[in-house]
């Protein structure tokens, strides 16, 4: 996320992102058919201050890199 906002010239600073990455997506307490929480961008957006325009919107949505499979306890034989 942080590298997307970068190369569309936005100047935010990488804590501010990853906070606010993580806030919007503790919103949503459902996790999403991969097990994870769907994170609003335009909630995202709001949080840095930014107005959520849809190319923005929609590069965001295009980098969303959380893939492979999410647990949040290892499994215990």
């Amino acid at each position: 996320m942080y590298n997307v906002l970068k190369d569309l010239g936005y100047d935010i600073d990488l804590r501010k992102v990853f906070r606010a990455f993580v806030k919007a997506m503790s919103l949503n307490n459902f996790p999403n058919e991969n097990g994870h929480n769907p994170v609003d961008f335009k909630e995202f957006l709001y949080l840095l201050g930014l107005y959520p325009k849809e190319e923005l919107v929609k590069a965001l949505k295009k980098a969303e890199i959380r893939d492979g499979e999410a647990f949040i306890y290892d499994r215990v034989s």
